[in-house]
C-alpha cells in the first residue's frame, strides 16, 4: 500500500511514522510530505531513509492512502485537494471534526459507516478516542444519558514549537527557582471538541473542558462521568462486551463511577 504521510517532519508526523513501523503496516512506498522548507529532507521508516516532497509530488504519486498531520489550515486546504485526485484522505487535525459533511471516526466504534465515497476521514483527538472505545460497549448494554468529562493534557499535543517554548520556559523558571509553581499551573485552554456517535454524526450528551498543562511526556490525564438509562450495578462487567486489548479499560468503567 502506498502512504503518504502529510507533516512526516512534525512533532506528530514523526510519532505516526514511528507507530506505522511498529504495529508493521503494510507500507510498500512511503510518500512524506511537509512545507516547503523541508522538501529535501530526510526522514527514517523501517531503516530506511525516503526525501520529503512537496504536495503536489506526492498526489501525482498516487498514494492509496494519505495521513494528515500538519494542522488544520493545512487540512482545510490541502484534503480536498488529495480527496479529488481520489486518494483516501485521514486526517489527524480538528479541520473537518464538526463538518457534517464528513464522517468522524473511530474505527473500533464506528468503522461500519464508511463507504468508498468518504474521502477524507475525520478522527477525534486522542483523550476522546480512547474514551469512546471503552464507552461503546457500556452504551450498548445500558444506554448512555449524559457524559461530563474533563482531559488534562500534554503540551506536547499542540507541536514541537510549544515544547521549545515550554523548554525554555522551564529553563527560566529554575533560575528564578519558580519550576514547581510553573509546573502546577495550566499553560492554556484548548477548543472543547464532542466526538463521534455510533452513526458517524455528533454526539449532544457530551460535555468538555480541556486543559494544556506542561507536562515534560506526551501523556494525558481524562476524568469521565457517565449517566446511564438504566442503572449499572457494581461488578456487573461480566455482562458488558469485551474488546480484546481493552477488557481492563472496561473492567475499570464499570466498576468505577468515574
Amino acid at each position: 500500500m502506498k502512504v503518504a504521510v502529510v507533516g512526516a517532519t512534525g512533532l506528530v508526523g514523526s510519532k505516526m511514522l514511528q507507530v506505522l513501523a511498529e504495529r508493521n503496516f503494510p507500507v510498500t512506498e512511503l510518500i512524506p510530505v511537509a512545507s516547503e522548507r523541508s522538501i529535501g529532507k530526510k526522514v527514517m521508516f523501517k531503516d530506511k531513509e525516503y526525501p520529503v516532497v512537496s504536495y503536489q509530488d506526492a498526489i501525482a504519486a498516487k498514494p492509496d492512502v494519505a495521513i494528515f498531520s500538519a494542522g488544520g489550515s493545512t487540512s482545510l486546504e490541502l484534503a480536498p485537494k488529495f480527496a479529488e485526485a481520489g486518494i483516501t484522505v485521514i486526517d489527524n487535525s480538528s479541520a473537518w471534526r464538526m463538518d457534517p459533511t464528513k464522517k468522524l471516526v473511530v474505527p473500533e466504534v464506528n468503522a461500519n459507516v464508511l463507504t468508498k465515497e468518504d474521502k477524507i476521514i475525520a478522527n477525534p483527538n486522542c483523550s476522546t478516542i480512547q474514551m469512546v472505545i471503552v464507552l461503546k460497549p457500556l452504551h450498548e448494554k445500558y444506554k448512555i444519558k449524559r457524559v461530563v468529562v474533563s482531559t488534562y493534557q500534554s503540551v506536547t499535543g499542540t507541536g514541537v514549537k510549544a515544547v521549545d517554548q515550554n523548554q525554555s520556559q522551564r529553563v527560566e523558571n529554575n533560575k528564578s527557582h519558580n519550576a514547581d509553581q510553573h509546573g502546577h499551573e495550566a499553560c492554556a485552554a484548548i477548543q472543547a471538541r464532542k466526538p463521534g456517535t455510533a452513526n458517524g454524526g455528533r454526539a449532544q450528551c457530551l460535555s468538555f473542558r480541556h486543559n494544556m498543562y506542561p507536562l515534560g511526556a506526551s501523556a494525558f490525564l481524562a476524568r469521565s462521568y457517565s449517566k446511564f438509562k438504566s442503572g449499572v450495578a457494581n461488578n456487573n462487567s461480566s455482562h458488558v462486551p469485551r474488546h480484546s486489548k481493552l477488557s481492563s479499560a472496561h473492567s475499570d468503567a464499570c466498576n468505577d463511577p468515574y
